[in-house]
């Protein structure tokens, strides 16, 4: 698909696909050769390089690094989405961390989840500072 420079701050430029319906609020960052798709909308979000978004997806107050792809019809609120990081299409993710390369399934749903490894031997790690054994150990996983 054919795409425009679109200016974008100073001397920030991306990438877009040829329909332009799209809202950036100036609290957001896009990095270099970025693709954004149609209908798609960016509030106070800093987007890496060379991320692709596809169309109908929400971002708002999230850290989306280099190399991550994005599909379609995705939403997501206060997330770090790591480097090379895929969000497969109608996946819904608040406050979350998607760890390297991780990749989320299509229609899958996460609130406040730190994802690694892949999907299939998902971890998600919570930390209790509750508990204080014995040994003086003041983090305990569970």
């Amino acid at each position: 698909s054919s795409g425009i420079n679109a200016e974008y701050g100073a001397s920030h430029y991306f990438t877009l696909k040829v329909s332009l319906s799209i809202q950036i609020c100036k609290q957001s960052r896009v990095s270099e050769e970025v693709v954004i798709d149609a209908k798609c909308s960016i509030k106070r979000s800093y987007i890496g390089d060379g991320v692709k978004i596809g169309p109908h997806t929400k971002i708002a107050d999230c850290v989306i690094m280099a190399g991550v792809t994005i599909e379609s019809n995705v939403t997501l609120a206060n997330c770090v989405i790591c480097l090379g990081a895929v969000i497969r299409s109608k996946s819904s993710l608040k406050d979350c961390r998607v760890c390297d390369g991780f990749e989320v399934r299509g229609g899958s749903e996460y609130t406040d989840e730190t994802l690694i490894g892949d999907e299939d031997n998902m971890m998600s790690f919570n930390i209790d500072n509750s508990h204080n054994s014995s040994s003086g150990d003041e983090n305990v996983m569970r």
